[in-house]
This record gives C-alpha cells, structure tokens and sequence, in this order.
C-alpha cells in the first residue's frame, strides 16, 4: 500500500513535492523514485533489446494475408487458416457454355465450349490477364493406339501361347503347329514341329524349316531357303532363288530351275529366268550327269577353266573322226600318214 508523503518547510508549514515519484511512499518510507532509480541500475541491455525486439515482431504481424503482405510480416494464425479456407474456397470449376461471355466472368471457372463434332468434345477456355485462353480439349486423340481387335492381332503376334510353342510375328488368321515356332514378319508355321522365320515365309510340312523371303517348306522334313524357293518333296532342300525342289530327297540350287515333278534327278541346278525355266546341270539316281554347256579337265590355275583347260570329247565326236577298215599289210603295203592301223594277231 503506497501512502503521500506530507512536507515541512523551515515555517513548519505543509508544502507538496515537486513530483508525484517523491511523494508516493510505500510502508517503510521509501518514495517511488528511488524505486524507479533501483530499477534502472539492475536492469541489463540484452533485456532492454528483447523487449524491443519483441514489440517489433508485435508490430509485424498482419492478421490478413493478401497482394500486399510482405516477407517482413509475421501472419497470425487465424491469418493463415483464412488464407487456406479461402483458396479451398476458390477452387477451380467447370462451366459449360454455349458462348464465351464478356461480362460477369468468373476468373476461377474454366469455360467449355461446344466444338460440335461428332464425339460432343469441347474446347476448355480460361479468362487471363482480360482475354480468353484455349488451355485444351476434352476431345482425345486415339489415331497413335490400336483399337481393340488391333492390339489383339498384334498380342497374337506377340505372345507365347505355350511352354511348346513360339509365336513371335506370325501371319494374321494363321494357326501354329503343335511345338513350332514364328518369328520374324507375316511367318507361317502351322506344321507340327515346324520353324518359319524372316519375311512371309512358311512352314507347313511335318519338322520341316523355312527362312529367308518368301520361301515355302511343305514336304516333311524338308527344308527352303533364299528367296521365293519351294521345298515340296520330303527330305527335299530348296535353296538361291526361284527354284523348287520337287522330287523327294532331292536338292536344287540356283535359280528358276526345271521343276523335277517325277523325281528323276537327285539334284538339279537352275540357270532359267522369270520368263523361261532353265537347267545348267542334272544328276540322276543312277549317277548319270548331264551338263548344258561342255565339260572341262585340268586348268593352268587349278582352280576353274581357263587356256589350259581340256574340253572333253563326247562318244559321238570320237566315232565321228574315227574310220575303220580292214586291210591286209604285207611287206609291200603303202602306209598313209594320219590313218590308225590297228594289227590283229
């Protein structure tokens, strides 16, 4: 409890200090002022500057955040919860319209407008910065995908249907043999353990193979390479281009062979063209050869003809400059020159 000090002057008369802090007292006597002059004395600095500095963030803080608020500012917390529930709030919407309005528009909506196409897509607009923005289409664009049936053509190509059968590229609408095989483009293997590879090539023979372009292998255990070769005879083997081996066990090679339908010849070598089939050499089961053009021993090379090759004479050829007669050869006899005499005992 604080009391008023009375004052005396040398008259003994009541006089009233100078100042309030003189003349409050508390209980033992001593005045406000000397109380206050206690304080100042212990208070510190540091405490001086925290209290400053705490009526400086006291003066920062902003109860609203907008535009104008700066990093300086220290936001309450019901300042920041407004902001969230604000923007929550403010959400970005959709609107469909028949046109884009000039007034009353709401910056926070996205504006659909009708392209009147066939799939009822629209444009989606956004009003920024006082003008209309395209910011898409609802309208989707399905060129670059497969339609269903597509992606199944293409996972039949794709797919392994078994743990015994490879179907990697197999021709649309094909079937596959039991334990065969597919890969390349457009393949064909629809023989049981069968193998088609590389481009439009087909395997329908039993175990048979076909590779290359465009190459058939049909008769079992038969085998067609190159380009457009045929192997139809069982264990036959087809190869260079054009060229079908017809007859069982055979082989041809070359190009636009003869087709040996009867299964004369073990193999054949094709010299033909797309316009005429041609054979440059055959070879019988009975070993017979057969050569279109002549043939030829030795070379100064030794490796193919050339000046110091022979051609052989045919049978006919001999007999043609062959002459054979029969005459006595006495003592006397008169002999001609380039004429064989042949002596008989």
């Amino acid at each position: 409890m604080a009391y008023i000090k009375k004052l005396k002057d040398i008259n003994n008369d009541t006089v009233y200090p100078q100042s309030v802090t003189a003349a409050v007292v508390d209980k033992n006597g001593v005045t406000l002022d000397t109380l206050h002059q206690s304080f100042v004395k212990s208070t510190k600095v540091q405490d001086v500057q925290d209290v400053a500095a705490g009526c400086e963030n006291l003066a920062n803080k902003v109860i609203t955040i907008n535009e104008n608020s700066t990093d300086a500012q220290y936001p309450s917390a019901k300042a920041v919860y407004d902001a969230i529930l604000a923007n929550q709030k403010a959400g970005m919407s959709m609107v469909i319209v028949e046109e884009l309005p000039t007034v009353d528009v709401d910056e926070t909506k996205i504006y659909l407008l009708s392209t009147n196409s066939e799939d009822d897509a629209y444009d989606e607009y956004l009003y920024v910065n006082e003008k209309w923005e395209r910011i898409g289409t609802t309208q989707v664009d399905l060129s670059n995908y497969y339609t269903k049936t597509e992606a199944g053509e293409q996972f039949a190509k794709l797919s392994l249907y078994s743990d015994t059968t490879i179907n990697i590229g197999r021709k649309a609408g094909t079937d596959i043999g039991t334990n065969s095989v597919t890969e390349g483009y457009a393949t064909t293997a629809n023989g049981p353990y069968s193998h088609a590879e590389g481009y439009i090539t087909t395997a329908s023979g039993h175990s048979c193979h076909a590779e290359g372009f465009d190459t058939t292998a049909s008769g079992s255990s038969s085998h067609a390479e190159g380009a457009s070769t045929v192997a139809q005879g069982i264990f036959s083997h087809a190869e260079g281009a054009y060229t079908t081996a017809g007859g069982n066990y055979s082989h041809v090679q070359g190009k636009y062979n003869v087709v040996d339908s009867n299964g004369t010849y073990a193999h054949i070598v094709g010299n033909g063209t797309s316009e005429t089939r041609s054979n440059a050499h055959t070879l019988d089961w009975d070993g017979n050869a057969w050569y279109q053009g002549d043939i030829y021993v030795n070379s100064t090379s030794g490796t193919n003809k050339d000046e110091g090759s022979k051609k052989l004479a045919t049978e006919e050829f001999v007999n043609n400059k062959l002459t054979i007669s029969a005459i006595d050869i006495g003592e006397d006899a008169e002999l001609e020159n380039g004429t064989f005499y042949f002596v008989y005992e």
